[in-house]
């Protein structure tokens, strides 16, 4: 699961431009936009911010205005491999994770989840002849 993701978080009554800030200051693309008991309200990514500028929303405006309030989350205990499947069959890059109760527990995203792991060598093969 992505670390540093609460920095991502913004509480729903901010504006636009905060959430905007938040988004350009994590580097994660996404903004969770969730109450003061963390229960996730929608989602905020740079296309929701450029959609909302087209159809004239103010930076001034409540983060509310421009977020998706129905994004697709995973739940805590997915296995890697549904949630590689989960963000193919819905072309995310991010994936918030929630609990029973909605509450935001964490941030899978693609990059981290397709990264290679790094294994500890236990065993070195050497071969060696005349040829």
């Amino acid at each position: 699961m992505m670390s540093g993701w609460r920095r991502c978080l913004v509480v729903g009554d901010k504006t636009i431009r905060e959430a905007v800030q938040v988004l350009d200051a994590s580097e994660l693309q996404i903004v969770l936009v969730v109450d003061a008991e963390q229960h996730l309200l929608g989602t905020v990514t740079d296309g929701d911010v450029r959609r909302g500028i087209l159809k004239g929303v103010s930076l001034e405006d409540p983060v509310q205005r421009i977020m998706n309030p129905e994004p697709t989350v995973a739940g805590t205990g997915e296995s890697r491999e549904s949630l590689l499947a989960l963000m193919q069959r819905t072309q995310l890059r991010h994936l918030p994770v929630v609990d029973q109760g909605r509450h935001v527990v964490g941030l899978e995203t693609l990059d981290e989840l397709v990264q290679t792991r790094a294994k500890r060598n236990r065993v070195v093969l050497m071969a060696g002849g005349l040829g």
